[in-house]
């Protein structure tokens, strides 16, 4: 496996040390689904949510494309409106500065043109709130009743002091890298890496590619995005130990039919020479902002 960093126009790719990955091949699946709860780790977080489950792509009850770079099975659920989906599984977070996760997602609405809430789903560090953690948000534009392309956003605290105890991000918390992460197709497969620092707490790098037509891949280096306990972790709050795939709404049982796919989750800490040119490429890229 390979972790690529592009820092400037140069691009570094090194080996990486994995700390958990997961294809979703050595689960159980059925074209309508088999729980994942259960299935190597997984597990449900929060009594009365949905599981998720194992599909095959070929013939699965979602009509959902194949991922060109996927195998056979995907993890994936749908909201009923009443009840949101969610699968959970323990992730090391403890020990590394860096770490990158790279995941495969598509989002689908299959719902009624009326009912529409905008929330897809989200991938997300945990526990949320109560650690350090950021989110992923996968969500279409609110009020949209009928929608057919989304965004993916970021869930950070551009509040250097960090979020108060126990806080949740709220929608001002939420935040599009570029252009290539907005208005995305549904029913596409896409490639998304985001890579932290723990130590400045900061998101420091996020990729983006189009897997279903193919292309570059966008990389964008934020700087102020912070984890939840701020700059270089001020607020003190403990590091996730976990992470969370969901799919649901905004809290009203009016989101049913949101629907996400999730294939080839990877948690892996760069090789020691990638986390120091990775560090000391943002550091270049903030000095220039500072100068410019």
């Amino acid at each position: 496996m390979k972790i690529c960093f592009t820092l400037g126009a140069a691009a570094l790719c090194a080996l990486s040390f994995g700390q958990f990955s997961d294809n979703f091949e050595s689960e159980t699946g059925s074209a309508g689904g088999t729980i994942a709860t259960g299935q190597n780790g997984w597990y449900l977080p929060v009594t009365g949510s949905l599981d998720g489950n194992i599909y095959t792509y070929g013939g699965n009850s979602f009509g959902m494309v194949a991922n060109p770079s996927g195998n056979n099975q995907f993890l994936g659920g749908q909201s009923t409106g009443a009840a949101f989906v969610r699968a959970q599984h323990t992730v090391n977070f403890s020990s590394s500065t860096f770490y990158t996760i790279s995941l495969d997602f598509n989002g689908m609405f299959l719902g009624q043109p009326t009912t529409a809430a905008n929330n897809l789903g989200s991938m997300s560090a945990q526990p949320g709130p109560g650690s350090d953690y950021f989110q992923t948000l996968y969500a279409y534009s609110t009020g949209d009743t009928s929608p057919t392309t989304f965004n993916a956003q970021y869930g950070v605290t551009q509040n250097a002091a960090g979020l108060a105890a126990g806080a949740a991000f709220v929608t001002a918390d939420f935040v599009t890298p570029g252009a290539e992460w907005a208005n995305l197709p549904m029913n596409h497969w896409y490639r998304q890496t985001t890579s932290v620092d723990f130590t400045t707490n900061q998101v420091v790098q996020v990729t983006i590619r189009d897997l279903t037509t193919g292309g570059s891949t966008a990389t964008v280096n934020p700087t102020g995005w912070y984890l939840a306990g701020g700059a270089n972790n001020v607020a003190g709050y403990t590091r996730p130990t976990d992470l969370r795939l969901f799919v649901g709404g905004n809290g009203n049982i009016s989101s049913a039919g949101n629907t996400m796919g999730f294939d080839n989750l990877v948690v892996a800490v760069p090789e020691p020479a990638s986390m120091a040119a990775l560090g000391l490429g943002v550091l270049a890229l903030i000095r220039k902002r500072r100068k410019s």
